[in-house]
């Protein structure tokens, strides 16, 4: 991820300094760049675990029934052909 995000973050990365350089604020920049690139990322990580619980838990309800559903869409479908 971080070689392909290179092109989009980069020229944003390089503005930040050179602005933050002209002004004598470099260390500072740099902290505000890592903190706001990194946030996303740490949310981005922490909603993709509580989806995977998620969807882990919807999978187990699914599951359950299944066997069920598939047996009555076999039925559908073969009476639907045996009609024409």
């Amino acid at each position: 991820y971080a070689f392909a995000s290179l092109a989009c973050s980069v020229p944003v990365f390089l503005m930040i300094i050179f602005t933050a350089a002209s002004k004598g604020l470099i260390t500072l920049a740099l902290i505000v760049y890592a903190v706001g690139f990194s946030v996303p990322m740490f949310l981005f990580a922490f909603m993709t675990v509580y989806a995977i619980r998620y969807v882990r838990k919807l999978q187990s309800m699914i599951f359950k029934y299944l066997d069920d559903i598939s047996g009555v869409i076999l039925i559908v479908a073969s009476i639907y052909l045996m009609i024409y």
